[in-house]
């Protein structure tokens, strides 16, 4: 007898290479029959819903692209197959409140549920609970915050709140048999698990998490086992053709069976503009690297060691934009060869730094007023 299992896609984004295809309905040609047929089988298949829905050109003010298809794009989403569009990511709100809206006419209209933002903060469903077997299977749908926050005003999604979010796990775990965390988080293009996203990540499954799927990175990272838990740091794209790079042309379904608490990944590439399952060599290599970082973040220390080593390699960027990208300190610092921004962000300076960014009652200071300065220049 078939074992039930859920299917967990990465991230998807309609593109202007595919858009017509899932316009018309037409997908065949962006997914292999034997893609199809695994999606088919699932009880559950799920996508992480990465755009707007919407004809609207009026994008929000944020860092980063913006990214939409249009709203009959639904048609193709629902002959893929697809059943749960997780929406609490960085760019479902791309087109704001009106984009949202939106987007779920559009998936309502075809029939596909969505979970994880809404049009206002008391309206947010962060949650959503299937029949799988004879198990109760909740989806729970969580993201960093990045320009993606709700308000009673404004739509917005459910943003990462260790206040909150924990808790929320917690009472989700009382009612049902297994509980499915997909977090939108982690840092892009880099296939290990921050120290503070391990942290995060293992207290969900203290909480009653049975697997926990970090998604954003767009790239395929490292996966453990953490007190009987599967936590997956980075899936990879699904389908995200805007960008041809090792990063971007990789990624992994996520099969689970919820009865035998079995999580398996399964290798997808890009093809073109479309996906198919990996080929039995490509599968190969792809989980060969993939298991290889797993053992990796195992060894002690091994994650702060690499986190420390990627760090130091994107230094001048997040230094840079502490000092909001301007220009002539850029010159000064390459002329200099670093030493400008050594001395800028030495002594009491660095210090003075630290004690904002780390102290809640100073990061809360300055968040207001980055935020009234916003509100300032809209």
């Amino acid at each position: 007898m078939a074992s039930n299992y859920v299917l967990v896609a990465g991230d998807l984004s309609i593109t202007k290479s595919n858009e017509d295809a899932f316009a018309s309905g037409n997908i065949s040609d962006l997914f292999d029959l034997q893609l199809k047929q695994l999606i088919d089988r699932s009880d559950l298949f799920i996508i992480n819903h990465e755009m707007a829905l919407t004809t609207s050109d009026a994008g929000i003010k944020k860092r980063g692209g913006h990214l939409k298809a249009n709203p009959s794009c639904a048609k193709g989403l629902k002959d893929l197959g697809v059943d749960l569009c997780c929406t609490a990511n960085n760019h479902i709100v791309d087109y704001g409140t009106h984009g949202l809206e939106s987007t779920y006419a559009a998936l309502d209209e075809v029939e596909i549920q969505h979970v994880g933002s809404a049009t206002r903060l008391s309206e947010i469903q962060n949650s959503i609970q299937y029949r799988v077997g004879s198990l109760n299977v909740c989806v729970y749908n969580v993201a960093d915050n990045e320009f993606n926050l709700a308000k009673e005003d404004s739509g917005g999604v459910n943003v990462y709140d260790p206040l909150e979010s924990f808790d929320h796990i917690r009472q989700l775990k009382q009612k049902n048999d297994y509980v499915l965390v997909i977090f939108h988080a982690g840092v892009e293009r880099y296939r290990y698990p921050s120290p503070y996203l391990t942290r995060i990540c293992r207290k969900m499954v203290e909480c009653g998490a049975n697997a926990v799927l970090c998604q954003h990175s767009h790239c395929i990272g490292a996966a453990e086992q953490y007190n009987g838990a599967y936590i997956l740091y980075g899936q990879g794209n699904f389908l995200f053709d805007d960008g041809d790079n090792e990063f971007y042309n990789t990624g992994l379904l996520i099969k689970i069976d919820p009865a035998k608490n079995l999580v398996e990944p399964v290798p997808v590439v890009r093809n073109g503009n479309g996906v198919i399952l990996a080929n039995p060599f490509q599968s190969e290599q792809i989980l060969s690297e993939f298991n290889k970082r797993c053992y990796e973040i195992q060894q002690e220390g091994k994650r702060e060691l690499l986190f420390r080593s990627f760090v130091s390699e994107q230094r001048n960027v997040y230094l840079s934009a502490l000092l909001c990208n301007n220009f002539w300190m850029r010159v000064l610092n390459k002329i200099t060869k670093g030493n400008f921004y050594n001395k800028l962000f030495s002594n009491m300076n660095l210090y003075r730094l630290l004690n904002i960014l780390t102290a809640e009652a100073h990061k809360e200071c300055v968040l207001e007023i980055l935020e009234v300065l916003k509100r300032g220049n809209q």
